[in-house]
């Protein structure tokens, strides 16, 4: 009679482990995610030290978050304009002309620093942001209209073609959330002076007002066709759009209540910005016009004819936070060059030129008083200086139309959205290091890797 052979588990489960399927190889793991982030320290305390910030001021009386959410039926009340929130100053040809005698002439005004006694803050070394970043894409891809970063820098809101908001990470330009935000493609948006609320434009017509938190407060239906540009004034208790109605409307804040419609243009309005500190709105459209208005009286005060086809951008060129200086108007348009205007003189003081199709962009920057950027349909971004007609810098990288470019509050950041369905972020050059130069690596005495950077012992 035979025995049984006797079983060993311990060959078993050795002979079972040692099977190949069983044998990690260590390749099924996910490799880890690299992302890029921005370090703020340098910025912030370059910021700090070199700039004057002037904090916004505003009153309780407009402090209109609460109001606005309560807000029911709205009434309109002629007798309570508070003409002061227009504006501060007057709009008339006699007090450009007093203006005019007081400030100094063109070039001494813009050669001259607002940054103190910092050197390197008009050298386009540092301030240039050619420097590709990041490109950021929606899971569902569609064009991207406009832009804003918040008013504390941590993130960028961009709106696109599908009504959608979609808010990427500021530090490492990462996506965070999406919300349907209007029924149709959304064309602008602009945040209050003093950050409590943004407002936001549709294809349809629709104004919507916004909750830092992302949190609709009110709907207008402002107006019947698709709204192009909104801006605030001064303070937030105005704000004016603009739509292919033909149409600039101004708009009371506090009580959500249309005050007045500025009719003048012979077509589609495409841009209207308001001044800075002034009662003066520009605008321009496909009737090839630039028009100024005062919005207290809604009377067109000036039409400028210096373009030659569709205005399709239109910025006012600010000093820094730290001056109240804003006498040059920028505009830009379908005739492929960007014009430079005085409002103390109504005159065309300069002509930009370099795109080789359409300028669909422009925006200054916040805090050099004599920089400002363009983005053309041919996809390129173009980087200029007050009163030099050659652009300084270009970056080629989006595919499409640029329809819009943001930079910043701190301007060490740009972001710009096009018709390539992207969000592209842009930041300076490392210290040391041009377009397209590398770091050497050598060994150094010691036997350690070492970084040169070229230019520095």
């Amino acid at each position: 009679m035979s025995e049984n052979p006797k079983i060993n588990l311990k060959d078993i489960m050795s002979a079972r482990f040692q099977n190949p399927k069983f044998v990690y190889d260590g390749k099924r793991m996910r490799n880890m995610a690299i992302r890029k982030a921005v370090d703020y320290s340098s910025a912030i305390i370059y910021h700090r030290n070199f700039t004057k910030n002037i904090p916004i001021q505003t009153t309780s009386h407009y402090d209109v978050s609460d109001h606005i959410i309560a807000l029911k039926l709205p009434h309109h009340h002629v007798s309570s304009y508070n003409y002061s929130s227009y504006g501060t100053s007057e709009i008339t040809n006699s007090s450009f002309a007093q203006e005019n005698q007081m400030n100094e002439t063109d070039q001494n005004s813009n050669q001259r620093t607002s940054m103190n006694t910092h050197s390197t803050a008009y050298d386009t070394t540092f301030t240039l942001n050619t420097k590709f970043a990041h490109a950021s894409i929606n899971k569902t891809r569609c064009p991207v209209n406009t832009l804003r970063w918040t008013p504390d820098g941590r993130r960028c809101i961009s709106g696109t073609s599908t009504g959608e908001f979609t808010l990427w990470n500021g530090y490492s330009f990462n996506f965070e959330t999406i919300l349907q935000a209007h029924e149709s493609a959304v064309r602008s948006m602009c945040w209050a002076p003093s950050a409590q609320f943004l407002v936001s434009g549709d294809s349809l017509g629709t104004v919507k007002y916004w909750h830092p938190s992302m949190n609709n407060i009110q709907i207008i239906q402002a107006h019947n066709e698709s709204i192009r540009d909104i801006c605030f004034a001064h303070s937030d208790s105005k704000f004016c759009t603009a739509s292919d109605d033909g149409t600039i409307k101004i708009f009371d804040t506090k009580d959500c209540k249309e005050e007045s419609s500025m009719s003048g243009h012979g077509w589609d309005v495409r841009v209207a910005q308001w001044h800075p500190y002034k009662s003066l709105i520009a605008s321009g459209g496909k009737d090839n016009l630039i028009k100024l208005w005062d919005p207290r009286m809604h009377t067109e005060i000036l039409t400028l004819h210096i373009h030659k086809n569709t205005v399709l951008a239109l910025k006012w060129l600010t000093r820094n936070s730290s001056d109240s200086v804003c006498n040059y108007l920028l505009t830009g348009g379908k005739d492929q060059v960007i014009k430079m205007v005085d409002i103390r003189t109504f005159k065309e003081v300069c002509t930009y030129k370099g795109h080789r199709k359409e300028v669909t962009a422009l925006c200054a920057h916040p805090t050099i008083n004599n920089m400002f950027v363009s983005g053309g349909a041919e996809g390129t971004i173009y980087y200029w200086q007050s009163f030099k007609e050659e652009p300084v810098a270009t970056t080629t990288e989006h595919e499409g139309t640029i329809w819009c470019i943001d930079y910043h509050p701190l301007g060490h950041i740009m972001a710009s959205g096009s018709v390539d369905q992207s969000v592209r972020f842009w930041i300076r050059n490392r210290p040391g290091l041009g377009d397209g130069e590398s770091v050497e690596v050598e060994d150094s005495e010691e036997g350690v890797n070492v970084q040169r950077i070229p230019g520095l012992l």
